[in-house]
């Protein structure tokens, strides 16, 4: 058996059949934990009533705080089962680092009044070295917008969320 740089083990093109089945077994157990590891989840249960402006931004979901190393990248995951607005209003939705550092923008819709969508939005990203808070906020262009969270189960919306796995 070889191993990768990264220490994962795979079977040699010249290895028996027999062993290159046991070799694809240690493969499969060394990367299962490695793939889609979670580095911090928070949601919401209840919903977020938005009517900040871009600078004086909504919380929707609050700070998970993280220890980067620099070289890891993330994927930072947020999902609402419902976003709305007033008649032609902009929903937006920002990653920031801390409370004041906007990381870009995550997402938005435009929506007419008495609609509503779910929020599915995901950004990439390796941050640098050294302790980190991540949340979501929300704004509006005008007027006012809702995020919809809930418990779950029968007739109640799933909690709004933020995760943040390995990529």
């Amino acid at each position: 058996m070889t191993l990768t740089p990264r220490g994962l083990p795979y079977p040699e093109p010249t290895a028996p059949v027999s062993a290159g089945a046991n070799d694809i077994k240690a493969l499969a157990q060394a990367i299962d934990p490695k793939l889609g590891q979670e580095f911090g989840y928070r949601e919401i249960v209840a919903p977020v009533a938005v009517a900040g402006v871009a600078g004086a931004q909504t919380l929707v979901i609050p700070a998970i705080a993280l220890t980067c190393d620099g070289t890891t990248a993330m994927l930072f995951e947020f999902f609402a089962p419902l976003g709305t607005t007033g008649a032609g209003g902009q929903l937006l939705f920002t990653l920031f680092e801390g409370s004041s550092a906007g990381l870009g923008l995550l997402g938005g819709m435009i929506l007419t009044a008495g609609l509503g969508v779910p929020v599915h939005c995901q950004r990439r990203w390796a941050p640098p070295a050294g302790p980190h808070n991540f949340a979501v906020y929300a704004y509006v262009n005008s007027g006012s917008g809702n995020v919809s969270a809930g418990p779950g189960g029968a007739g109640n919306y799933d909690p709004a969320f933020l995760r943040i796995t390995k990529a």
